[in-house]
């Protein structure tokens, strides 16, 4: 993120205070352009745009503002400079549909956008051979195979869990020379053809990934590299993966760079990954831990279009259940709902107009992990059954009926085992966190029906 963009857009949007008067603030439709002067305000959760008509009635072309029910047909493309000097897009946004008041022959307007397009100028637009020139360098050939890339991805509110690098800092003074300072703030990870780093500041986590020097193996569609990458990210972490700011470049050109008002995001920590499970293998860096985010990406690419797309709902679902404050009655019942779905998705079955018995339809997609069912799916789906049955048909109510600390120890455990299968089915064998409470950790590989028999039982800690 560059200077600009963060003292102009993102330091006063976490802090609550954006507010950019945007003089050549423009509307995009069929005819032609809208001119008006705007407000740009936020509220946390969308960039909203007050206009400014000179007129008691805001341009006919803005569409009907009567109209009841609007389509992403219906959405508008807006855009302008903010302080002259920040050139963005949005191109999701809505027509007004009716908030329109009215002053003394005036009008104003309000549109909303979930992201804002940061339009690349200048330097931005240079690829390779372009930059060597205006920097008077050789130019070096390069193809359609080498191109290389680089993406910038931040994540505000989530704590870094693994760390296994930092950042050393080094200051020059006069008088007291050079000093340098060093934090322990930085995780970095490999795969064949990128690297990359997530690296803890304050608040935020960035993630950066690039291709590899002089790496001669193409990295097809980078932006759906990135995709994966911070998908993973948000699943070791127990995040949703959602980015407040994300660029992505191809041979130094700009080919995406938006803002979004994503802050504060929640952390559940019923997530396969811990901090302590960080601390203890600390000193283990080749263990299988230290390459989960390359792996869950690699995974993820190798899964069916529906599987992936089916598996991401049921996490985003889990995920925001954890952090919701519904009850937890309801928390269990949509839970257990979930691992349903999940098991339907992995034993491949989800699109079968008549599928098995439940009981039939967990053993096949513990075969499909390849898991012993005896050794830990049976336990799961019994843990599983326990709640279901009763609470769908309305015969207990989770705090009554049933020990409330019982209850969320063994919300817990699901929750756990839920984020286990779907690292499994993305190809992680690693450690993952079994019971947050006690702790307790198991060795996914152990899990396995072909796992020796000095590696049957889960690794405690």
């Amino acid at each position: 993120m560059d200077t600009n963009v963060r003292k102009l857009l993102f330091t006063p949007l976490s802090d609550g205070a954006l507010s950019a008067i945007i003089p050549d603030f423009y509307i995009e439709h069929t005819s032609g352009r809208i001119n008006v002067p705007a407000l740009l305000t936020s509220d946390g959760n969308s960039f909203k745009f007050t206009l400014h008509f000179m007129q008691g009635t805001p341009p006919s072309e803005l569409g009907n503002l009567k109209k009841q029910v609007v389509t992403e047909k219906d959405q508008l493309t807006v855009g302008g400079q903010i302080n002259g000097e920040i050139a963005f897009r949005c191109s999701d946004v809505f027509p007004p549909a009716g908030l329109t008041t009215r002053s003394r022959g005036t009008s104003t307007i309000k549109l909303r956008s979930s992201r804002m397009e940061l339009v690349a100028e200048g330097s931005d637009t240079l690829d390779n051979r372009q930059m060597h020139d205006m920097l008077k360098m050789p130019v070096k050939r390069t193809t359609a195979r080498s191109s290389p890339f680089h993406a910038h991805v931040i994540f505000h509110g989530p704590k870094l869990l693994i760390i296994d690098s930092g950042t050393e800092t080094k200051r020059t003074n006069n008088y007291l020379g050079e000093v340098t300072g060093s934090s322990f703030d930085t995780h970095v990870f490999s795969d064949t053809d990128y690297e990359g780093a997530l690296i803890q500041d304050k608040e935020e986590i960035h993630l950066h990934l690039r291709s590899k020097e002089g790496d001669s193996v193409m990295v097809p569609e980078p932006s759906n590299l990135v995709d994966r990458v911070a998908w993973s990210v948000g699943l070791a972490f127990g995040f949703h993966p959602w980015p407040v700011y994300r660029e992505v470049r191809i041979d130094h050109r700009v080919t995406e760079r938006w803002l979004s008002p994503r802050l504060g995001l929640s952390q559940t920590f019923f997530g396969p990954l811990s901090e302590s499970l960080g601390q203890h293998y600390r000193t283990e860096r080749s263990n299988q831990l230290y390459a989960i985010i390359p792996t869950l990406a690699a995974g993820l690419s190798r899964l069916q279009n529906n599987e992936r797309k089916r598996i991401e709902i049921l996490l985003w679902t889990v995920r925001s259940n954890d952090l919701s404050k519904m009850p937890y009655s309801t928390k269990v019942l949509i839970l257990c709902s979930a691992l349903d779905g999940l098991m339907q998705v992995i034993g491949q079955l989800a699109d079968q107009p008549k599928r098995p018995a439940t009981n039939k339809m967990w053993r096949r997609a513990s075969d499909e992990l390849g898991f012993s069912w005896d050794r830990w799916t049976k336990g799961t789906f019994e843990l599983r059954k326990k709640y279901r049955d009763d609470l769908s048909h309305g015969r207990l109510w989770v705090g009554e009926e049933q020990d409330f600390g019982e209850t969320t120890q063994d919300y817990a455990l699901l929750c756990c085992g839920f984020m286990t299968m779907i690292a499994a089915r993305c190809g992680y064998e690693g450690p993952v966190i079994a019971d947050p409470y006690k702790p307790r950790q198991v060795v996914i590989g152990s899990l396995k029906e072909s796992a020796t028999p000095s590696s049957k039982r889960p690794d405690e800690s």
